[in-house]
């Protein structure tokens, strides 16, 4: 979803704040990232495919290294290409699948904050008035021309994750009450919690 909000509200202008901030961050930490898959034999020298807690103690981009220590338990756990407990250390598969975390999360994050901003601006009016949205009042609200087109493209967005955002209720079927939007927001942070910290924990 892009869509361009011109005459940002001081909410929007921190949103649009956050996300500029997310994607230098990003761009930062998968160039670190690169640059530890370069080393990764140089750093590795036991040979044995793992980076351990020592070794990138000495690794020789000794900053990045830091935070890959400072990471490790998370990070030797996002490939699952150990057996049994992931233990052993950081490998290539590990570096790549944080790379990818660190591409999409910027994207994730900016989706998950536009959803959570727009429906909660319009929850009364896309609800009726009611506590709940059910899937129904979304679709007719994401193909409605009462709402802007950006509004509509972040309630499209909401309506392809509603099994995620909205809880089973009353006849089991799933409807979304205003604290589900902060919820999903904060399940999709906890996602991508390593990229973020390490992100954070760049040397500027």
């Amino acid at each position: 979803m892009t869509c361009d909000r011109g005459g940002l509200n001081e909410i929007q202008t921190v949103d649009a704040k956050s996300n500029s901030h997310d994607k230098l961050s990003s761009e930062a930490l998968q160039k670190a990232i690169a640059s530890s898959l370069n080393k990764f034999d140089q750093t590795d020298k036991d040979k044995d495919g793992f980076l351990s807690l020592s070794e990138l103690n000495q690794a020789p981009d000794k900053k990045f290294g830091a935070v890959l220590a400072k990471n490790i338990e998370q990070i030797q756990s996002l490939s699952n290409d150990e057996w049994f407990f992931e233990n052993d250390g950081i490998t290539k598969n590990d570096l790549a699948e944080l790379n990818q975390s660190a591409r999409s999360f910027p994207e994730e994050m900016r989706i998950a904050r536009d959803i959570r901003e727009t429906i909660e601006r319009n929850f009364r009016t896309i609800s009726g008035g009611d506590i709940n949205i059910n899937r129904s009042e979304l679709t007719n609200a994401a193909n409605s021309s009462q709402f802007s087109q950006c509004d509509r493209e972040a309630m499209a967005e909401g309506l392809e994750r509603f099994g995620r955002i909205g809880h089973k209720v009353g006849n089991n079927s799933r409807k979304i009450k205003e604290w589900h939007l902060k919820e999903y927001e904060g399940e999709v942070a906890a996602r991508f919690r390593s990229p973020i910290n390490m992100a954070n924990d760049l040397p500027k």
